[in-house]
């Protein structure tokens, strides 16, 4: 009987250390998510995305103009997150409004 309440027990453990895991990925912010796609795309780590290492994604590298608001030639994380986001301070992103 001991053995089984200590399995049981230890089911429960792994079951609920296991659904908690899965649902604090699904609960990562926009924020985190849009920072850990850009760090993918950062392939040297500088901090900076480069029109090569914007090849990877066929969407961003034909908008890297775009993308590259202050026209130093790469995109930081602050041009990132304003391209992907879906509303700015001014209102709606450019990429929406065109939408509309």
């Amino acid at each position: 009987m001991i053995i089984r309440i200590a399995i049981t027990v230890f089911i429960l453990l792994f079951s609920t250390g296991t659904i908690a895991e899965g649902m604090s990925r699904e609960a990562a912010t926009p924020a985190a998510q849009l920072q850990e796609d850009f760090f993918a795309l950062d392939q040297d780590g500088n901090g900076k995305l480069s029109q090569n290492e914007l090849n990877a994604s066929p969407e961003l590298a034909a908008e890297f103009v775009e993308i590259d608001l202050n026209e130093n030639a790469d995109i930081d994380l602050s041009e990132f997150v304003i391209y992907k986001s879906e509303a700015t301070a001014a209102g709606v992103s450019g990429k929406l409004y065109e939408e509309q």
